[in-house]
């Protein structure tokens, strides 16, 4: 279902000559306030692994089975770690109000995603959702490292069950994320909704 160009316009230009500008712009700034604030107090949380980063020291000493110097796990690990969640987090909130600003604004953005032909402000949420998903794919794929550090009840690292059964299944999940986000950068130019569907089913 699709509105003609004239009808659109004229419902982009009741939307904005009825809007509570005043509202929305204390809403929007009040917005970005909170997300400072999350992103200055998850970096304030961080700087002791922030300077253990920049300053680690290699133990000499190789993990057998990701073939990595031990010190990653203490220096590198919680420094990407943090990135990722940090990175998810705007991320997430970027999406969310990217979303927010063209339903007030021009909801005739966000309508028809049976189209092969999207609109431009399905295409930056495309892009967003696309950015997103490499980021949870890259979480994933760092969480093989976590297997190490997990406590067990009779010994202290990766079982057996985690190196046979949980690494792999983690590698098949990371891969079908970063396919999910190939598809949502390649549906920018050419839209499949039904591929799309049928990947994220």
């Amino acid at each position: 279902w699709e509105l003609p160009d004239e009808s659109a316009a004229a419902t982009r230009e009741f939307i904005l000559r009825h809007l509570p500008v005043k509202m929305l712009s204390l809403l929007f700034l009040f917005l970005s306030v909170f997300f400072a604030l999350i992103s200055s107090a998850r970096f304030g949380y961080s700087w002791t692994s922030l300077l253990q980063y920049f300053h680690q020291i290699p133990f000499n000493w190789t993990d057998p089975i990701h073939g990595v110097d031990i010190s990653f796990y203490f220096f590198s690990l919680p420094m990407m770690e943090w990135l990722l969640s940090l990175g998810k987090q705007l991320t997430w909130g970027t999406i969310l109000l990217t979303a927010l600003i063209y339903f007030i604004f021009d909801p005739l953005q966000l309508m028809g995603w049976h189209k092969q032909q999207l609109s431009a402000g399905q295409k930056h949420l495309l892009f967003q959702v696309s950015i997103l998903l490499f980021g949870l794919s890259l979480t994933v794929f760092m969480q093989k490292y976590q297997l190490l550090l997990k406590p067990n009840p009779l010994f202290f690292g990766a079982s057996f069950t985690d190196v046979q059964i949980r690494m792999p299944g983690l590698k098949i999940i990371t891969l079908t994320l970063f396919g999910l986000a190939l598809l949502c950068l390649s549906g920018m130019k050419n839209w499949r909704p039904k591929i799309v569907t049928l990947g994220v089913v």
